[in-house]
């Protein structure tokens, strides 16, 4: 049985070793936050079997007169992987399920409420720390803890297959459902099959019962599950780098492309304007013609300008080098401020901000918010529907700011707002209307909320609207 838990624990090692280097990698195929916890409870788990094992060495095999202190702190670890891969299901699926964010508290509440279960149940018997406190608080951790978070794990895996669209992702998608199917045996390995307890259904269906019937102790199967999930998951980061490096490459082309073909229209612009000018007779200087041919000139440099801070900015977020010079600021003011500066940028489309006498003041850096509002601005411009109203809202809430841009026009698609902040992104609206850009501005935009621990996100409707929404905390009193 001890070589049956060393193999169990180093299942469970490899398996935190193999997620630890997916959580480090700059393309993780899973949420990277929800990988730590992944990592964390094969590390834990680990521990925990080792811990079990190093009792039946101490025992020479008797689990009834285990070490008071080792089964306390095995429970514990038990306990804690459980949490950890309850807290990484969740994760994963607030990220890519759109589950809401106050879940995040469940796996910690669960496991205090099993603690104070667990020590109501056995301090008035003194056997807290014996065998019997040992077998109990397994089966509760495993019951409440293990399954549902198995469970759910293998459900986030299925939910990231089915978001991969791409056609060439069919190995990638084999891969993840295979990890499902892992995790889902886990699930009835680890939180059906239980140590038994004085208590149903573990007074029933337990390891010890299993054991007399297949004769193979149950970790051997846990241990084959966690062996096949590392693997599984490790293939699956294995072609997401893979298409990482041929989607670099490929967005690579195209920026060059798309800068190409992008500045050649203000460059243009500049090259008539300029030669006009040269050609213009002494007599027609300072007049109308010669206004309007310098207005051409600067509006085309101001295009050119744009792109190239855009792509600055890209590249300083991509490298991580973007710094903050945040101040206590006044958001509505600044919101105001753009707003007026932006009646050329806007194209004909009116601007009108909604926003409560009193908003809160927030903590950030106006420079990088004015580019923020610039950016989202000019994007409701080329989209908006001809003559339509371009609404800026502004709106406190108790922690935050939210500020709502919207523009009535194509809208955009559920699929393409999965990737409409990536870098080089155009939508299919855009190239169709042959509307000016890099692909940048909400890239851009994505990063400078993020710098300040802020959100954003999209929510359209095809034909109709589309809103753009960020957040910014609110600066302390």
């Amino acid at each position: 049985m001890i070589y049956v838990f060393l193999f169990y624990g180093l299942s469970f090692i490899a398996l935190g070793l193999v997620i630890g280097l997916q959580a480090r990698s700059p393309v993780p195929a899973l949420p990277r936050a929800a990988l730590w916890f992944l990592a964390a409870f094969g590390f834990l788990h680990g521990a925990h079997e080792w811990v079990e094992m190093a009792d039946l060495c101490r025992t020479g095999g008797s689990a009834h007169n285990g070490d008071p202190v080792l089964l306390l702190g095995d429970v514990v670890l038990a306990a804690a992987s459980f949490a950890c891969l309850l807290q990484y299901a969740v994760e994963a699926l607030i990220k890519l399920d759109n589950w809401p964010r106050w879940l995040r508290a469940a796996p910690g509440g669960i496991f205090l409420l099993l603690a104070a279960i667990f020590v109501a149940l056995e301090l008035p018997s003194g056997a807290i720390a014996g065998p019997e406190g040992h077998s109990i608080g397994q089966a509760l951790s495993r019951y409440f803890l293990g399954f549902p978070g198995a469970l759910l794990a293998a459900y986030s895996l299925f939910v990231a297959r089915k978001r991969q669209t791409e056609v060439t992702a069919h190995r990638l998608k084999a891969y993840l459902a295979g990890g499902a199917l892992a995790f889902t045996a886990y699930a009835l390995f680890t939180g059906i099959v239980v140590p038994p307890a004085p208590f149903p259904p573990a007074s029933l269906v337990n390891s010890e019962g299993f054991l007399a019937v297949v004769h193979v102790p149950v970790e051997v199967f846990r241990g084959i599950c966690a062996a096949l999930i590392a693997a599984f998951l490790s293939e699956a980061f294995v072609i997401e780098t893979a298409r990482f490096r041929w989607r670099a490459e490929q967005l690579r082309d195209e920026s060059i492309m798309a800068m190409a073909h992008d500045l050649r229209s203000p460059v243009t612009t500049i090259n008539l304007n300029a030669g006009l000018l040269q050609r213009m007779s002494p007599l027609e200087h300072n007049g109308e013609g010669e206004r309007r041919l310098l207005g051409n000139i600067l509006a085309s440099a101001r295009t050119i300008n744009w792109m190239v801070d855009n792509l600055l900015e890209a590249s300083r977020l991509e490298f991580k080098v973007s710094s903050l010079k945040r101040e206590r600021m006044d958001l509505r003011r600044l919101v105001y401020d753009v707003a007026d500066r932006a009646r050329e940028l806007a194209k004909g489309h009116q601007i009108k901000v909604t926003a409560p006498d009193s908003v809160p003041p927030v903590e950030a850096d106006p420079n990088q918010i004015e580019r923020l509002l610039s950016n989202l601005l000019s994007n409701a411009a080329k989209y908006s529907f001809s003559g339509m109203d371009i609404l800026i809202e502004v709106e406190p809430r108790p922690a935050e700011v939210v500020v709502s841009i919207t523009n009535y026009g194509p809208g955009i698609s559920a699929e393409e707002q999965r990737r409409l902040f990536t870098r080089f992104y155009r939508t299919g609206s855009a190239e169709a209307a042959g509307a000016p850009g890099l692909g940048l501005g909400l890239y851009v935009a994505k990063g400078i909320v993020e710098a300040h621990s802020g959100r954003i996100w999209v929510e359209s409707e095809v034909n109709r609207y589309a809103t753009f929404r960020f957040t910014l905390p609110r600066a302390s009193a």
